[in-house]
Protein backbone atom coordinates (compact mmCIF):
# COMPACT_ATOMS: atom_id res chain seq x y z
CA UNK A 1 0.00 0.00 0.00
CA UNK A 2 2.75 2.45 1.02
CA UNK A 3 4.21 2.20 -2.27
CA UNK A 4 1.89 4.31 -3.77
CA UNK A 5 2.67 7.41 -1.97
CA UNK A 6 5.09 9.31 -3.88
CA UNK A 7 6.96 11.92 -2.13
CA UNK A 8 10.21 13.48 -0.38
CA UNK A 9 11.86 13.96 2.66
CA UNK A 10 13.71 17.20 3.49
CA UNK A 11 16.37 16.52 6.01
CA UNK A 12 20.29 17.03 5.98
CA UNK A 13 23.23 15.12 7.01
CA UNK A 14 24.18 18.12 9.91
CA UNK A 15 21.05 17.11 12.10
CA UNK A 16 22.19 14.35 13.78
CA UNK A 17 19.84 13.95 15.78
CA UNK A 18 17.20 13.61 13.53
CA UNK A 19 18.85 10.88 11.48
CA UNK A 20 16.70 8.04 13.10
CA UNK A 21 13.62 9.84 12.67
CA UNK A 22 14.35 10.16 8.89
CA UNK A 23 15.13 6.41 8.62
CA UNK A 24 12.12 5.51 10.50
CA UNK A 25 9.79 7.64 7.95
CA UNK A 26 11.41 6.25 4.94
CA UNK A 27 10.66 2.26 6.38
CA UNK A 28 6.70 3.21 6.92
CA UNK A 29 6.62 5.09 3.30
CA UNK A 30 9.23 3.48 1.05
CA UNK A 31 8.42 5.38 -2.17
CA UNK A 32 9.90 9.20 -0.49
CA UNK A 33 12.64 10.41 -1.94
CA UNK A 34 14.82 11.72 0.38
CA UNK A 35 16.27 15.52 -0.70
CA UNK A 36 18.60 16.85 1.45
CA UNK A 37 18.53 20.16 2.56
CA UNK A 38 20.03 24.00 2.04
CA UNK A 39 22.21 25.06 5.01
CA UNK A 40 23.98 28.39 4.97
CA UNK A 41 25.60 27.39 7.64
CA UNK A 42 27.72 25.01 5.90
CA UNK A 43 27.76 25.84 2.27
CA UNK A 44 27.71 28.80 0.29
CA UNK A 45 24.51 30.50 -0.39
CA UNK A 46 25.14 33.42 -2.93
CA UNK A 47 23.74 36.83 -2.81
CA UNK A 48 22.71 35.72 0.55
CA UNK A 49 22.97 39.21 2.23
CA UNK A 50 20.99 40.62 -0.41
CA UNK A 51 18.29 38.24 -0.24
CA UNK A 52 18.61 39.11 3.37
CA UNK A 53 18.22 42.87 3.21
CA UNK A 54 15.25 42.36 0.50
CA UNK A 55 13.46 40.49 2.65
CA UNK A 56 13.57 43.21 5.28
CA UNK A 57 12.72 45.96 2.93
CA UNK A 58 9.71 44.32 1.78
CA UNK A 59 8.46 42.73 5.07
CA UNK A 60 10.02 44.56 7.89
CA UNK A 61 11.60 41.19 8.86
CA UNK A 62 14.84 40.00 7.95
CA UNK A 63 15.29 36.40 6.88
CA UNK A 64 17.58 34.09 9.04
CA UNK A 65 19.90 31.66 7.23
CA UNK A 66 17.85 28.66 8.30
CA UNK A 67 14.76 30.35 6.87
CA UNK A 68 16.23 30.90 3.88
CA UNK A 69 17.81 27.90 3.67
CA UNK A 70 13.96 26.35 4.05
CA UNK A 71 12.45 27.97 1.65
CA UNK A 72 15.01 27.30 -0.83
CA UNK A 73 14.96 23.27 0.07
CA UNK A 74 10.86 23.62 -0.45
CA UNK A 75 11.37 25.76 -3.83
CA UNK A 76 13.82 22.71 -5.40
CA UNK A 77 11.42 20.33 -4.07
CA UNK A 78 8.62 22.53 -5.80
CA UNK A 79 10.72 22.21 -9.28
CA UNK A 80 11.46 18.74 -9.25
CA UNK A 81 7.67 17.88 -9.36
CA UNK A 82 6.69 21.03 -11.54
CA UNK A 83 9.61 19.40 -14.02
CA UNK A 84 9.06 15.71 -13.89
CA UNK A 85 5.66 15.02 -12.35
CA UNK A 86 4.14 13.21 -15.78
CA UNK A 87 0.55 14.13 -14.81
CA UNK A 88 -1.06 17.16 -13.26
CA UNK A 89 -3.24 15.16 -10.73
CA UNK A 90 -0.26 13.20 -9.16
CA UNK A 91 0.25 14.14 -5.83
CA UNK A 92 3.59 14.41 -4.14
CA UNK A 93 3.71 13.96 -0.25
CA UNK A 94 6.34 16.11 1.41
CA UNK A 95 7.71 15.64 5.12
CA UNK A 96 10.57 17.22 7.27
CA UNK A 97 13.31 15.58 9.09
CA UNK A 98 10.74 16.50 12.19
CA UNK A 99 7.84 15.30 10.90
CA UNK A 100 5.98 12.02 12.34
CA UNK A 101 3.58 9.58 11.04
CA UNK A 102 1.38 8.15 13.72
CA UNK A 103 -1.20 6.53 11.54
CA UNK A 104 0.74 5.37 8.19
CA UNK A 105 -1.72 3.06 7.18
CA UNK A 106 -4.66 5.18 7.20
CA UNK A 107 -2.27 8.16 5.60
CA UNK A 108 -1.60 5.79 2.68
CA UNK A 109 -5.47 4.41 2.30
CA UNK A 110 -6.72 8.12 1.72
CA UNK A 111 -3.73 9.35 -0.44
CA UNK A 112 -4.81 8.73 -3.54
CA UNK A 113 -8.55 9.73 -2.85
CA UNK A 114 -7.36 12.99 -1.71
CA UNK A 115 -5.38 13.73 -4.21
CA UNK A 116 -8.01 13.77 -6.96
CA UNK A 117 -10.32 16.46 -4.48
CA UNK A 118 -7.34 18.77 -3.91
CA UNK A 119 -4.14 20.50 -5.40
CA UNK A 120 -2.52 21.67 -2.08
CA UNK A 121 -3.58 19.00 0.78
CA UNK A 122 -2.62 19.74 4.68
CA UNK A 123 -2.03 16.60 6.64
CA UNK A 124 -0.64 18.32 9.52
CA UNK A 125 -0.23 22.28 10.36
CA UNK A 126 1.03 24.14 13.29
CA UNK A 127 1.25 21.39 15.35
CA UNK A 128 -2.24 21.00 15.24
CA UNK A 129 -4.01 24.65 15.70
CA UNK A 130 -5.11 24.63 11.88
CA UNK A 131 -8.90 25.09 11.85
CA UNK A 132 -11.40 23.47 8.76
CA UNK A 133 -14.43 25.79 7.65
CA UNK A 134 -17.48 23.93 9.22
CA UNK A 135 -19.79 23.77 6.14
CA UNK A 136 -16.63 22.14 4.65
CA UNK A 137 -15.98 19.40 6.75
CA UNK A 138 -16.53 15.75 5.66
CA UNK A 139 -15.19 12.29 7.51
CA UNK A 140 -12.39 10.72 6.67
CA UNK A 141 -12.07 8.50 8.76
CA UNK A 142 -12.86 7.62 12.27
CA UNK A 143 -12.62 10.85 14.26
CA UNK A 144 -10.45 12.22 11.23
CA UNK A 145 -12.48 14.73 9.02
CA UNK A 146 -11.14 16.91 5.72
CA UNK A 147 -12.68 20.32 4.73
CA UNK A 148 -11.36 23.49 3.19
CA UNK A 149 -8.88 25.37 5.79
CA UNK A 150 -8.81 28.79 7.29
CA UNK A 151 -5.66 29.96 5.48
CA UNK A 152 -4.68 32.03 7.75
CA UNK A 153 -4.31 28.95 10.29
CA UNK A 154 -2.49 27.32 8.34
CA UNK A 155 1.68 27.39 9.32
CA UNK A 156 4.59 25.43 8.91
CA UNK A 157 5.51 22.60 6.05
CA UNK A 158 6.21 19.31 7.98
CA UNK A 159 3.36 17.52 6.47
CA UNK A 160 1.55 18.53 2.88
CA UNK A 161 1.27 17.04 -0.52
CA UNK A 162 0.66 18.88 -3.66
CA UNK A 163 0.57 18.40 -6.92
CA UNK A 164 1.89 20.00 -9.98
CA UNK A 165 -0.66 23.24 -10.50
CA UNK A 166 0.10 23.73 -7.12
CA UNK A 167 3.87 23.37 -7.44
CA UNK A 168 4.13 25.68 -10.16
CA UNK A 169 1.36 28.43 -8.22
CA UNK A 170 3.79 28.71 -5.30
CA UNK A 171 6.91 28.37 -7.55
CA UNK A 172 5.67 31.87 -8.82
CA UNK A 173 4.33 33.27 -5.59
CA UNK A 174 7.90 32.41 -3.77
CA UNK A 175 9.72 33.83 -6.36
CA UNK A 176 9.96 37.77 -5.06
CA UNK A 177 11.89 36.44 -1.78
CA UNK A 178 9.94 38.14 0.86
CA UNK A 179 8.46 35.20 3.55
CA UNK A 180 9.50 32.11 5.48
CA UNK A 181 7.83 29.32 3.30
CA UNK A 182 5.62 28.29 6.35
CA UNK A 183 3.31 31.42 5.84
CA UNK A 184 1.10 29.93 3.37
CA UNK A 185 -1.61 32.50 3.42
CA UNK A 186 0.93 35.12 1.83
CA UNK A 187 1.47 32.88 -1.43
CA UNK A 188 -1.78 31.50 -2.26
CA UNK A 189 -3.89 33.91 -4.41
CA UNK A 190 -7.30 33.02 -3.62
CA UNK A 191 -9.57 30.65 -5.65
CA UNK A 192 -6.17 29.06 -7.23
CA UNK A 193 -5.63 26.25 -5.87
CA UNK A 194 -8.43 23.25 -4.32
CA UNK A 195 -6.57 23.49 -0.64
CA UNK A 196 -7.48 20.99 1.86
CA UNK A 197 -6.90 19.27 5.19
CA UNK A 198 -6.90 17.18 8.00
CA UNK A 199 -7.86 17.60 11.68
CA UNK A 200 -7.03 15.71 13.71
CA UNK A 201 -3.59 15.63 12.21
CA UNK A 202 -2.39 12.85 10.09
CA UNK A 203 1.43 14.17 10.71
CA UNK A 204 2.72 15.45 13.41
CA UNK A 205 6.09 17.10 14.20
CA UNK A 206 8.60 16.64 16.69
CA UNK A 207 10.18 19.84 16.00
CA UNK A 208 9.17 21.47 19.38
CA UNK A 209 11.71 19.84 20.86
CA UNK A 210 14.60 21.38 19.08
CA UNK A 211 13.91 23.62 15.65
CA UNK A 212 16.62 24.58 13.72
CA UNK A 213 15.15 27.64 12.48
CA UNK A 214 13.40 29.16 15.79
CA UNK A 215 15.27 29.69 18.39
CA UNK A 216 14.46 30.78 21.86
CA UNK A 217 10.72 29.16 21.75
CA UNK A 218 8.89 30.86 24.86
CA UNK A 219 6.14 27.83 25.62
CA UNK A 220 3.91 30.46 27.86
CA UNK A 221 3.79 33.01 25.82
CA UNK A 222 2.95 30.51 22.47
CA UNK A 223 0.21 29.39 24.99
CA UNK A 224 -1.64 32.51 25.43
CA UNK A 225 -0.81 33.28 21.82
CA UNK A 226 -2.68 30.27 20.58
CA UNK A 227 -5.75 30.10 22.82
CA UNK A 228 -6.09 33.47 21.47
CA UNK A 229 -5.98 32.77 17.83
CA UNK A 230 -7.83 28.96 18.20
CA UNK A 231 -10.28 30.95 20.12
CA UNK A 232 -10.75 33.59 16.67
CA UNK A 233 -9.78 31.50 14.31
CA UNK A 234 -12.55 28.68 15.25
CA UNK A 235 -15.22 31.34 15.72
CA UNK A 236 -14.41 32.26 12.04
CA UNK A 237 -14.60 28.94 10.84
CA UNK A 238 -17.89 28.26 12.57
CA UNK A 239 -19.95 30.69 10.56
CA UNK A 240 -18.03 29.31 7.49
Amino acid sequence: MNEHVHGYILGSVHEHDRQQNIAALRAVMPSLVYEEAIYPRYEKVPFISRIQQTSFNRTGHTLNPGEIGCLLGHRRIWRKIATHAGDDERMFLVLESDSRIPEPELLSAHFNRIATRFDLFFWGAWEGHMKLFRSTKQPLSGRYKTGTPFIRSVYCTYGYSLNRRAAVHLLQNTRRVAYPVDQFKRFIEQGALRTGGVMPELVTTTGRKKSYIQENRNSVREFFTWLLLDTRNSLICLFK
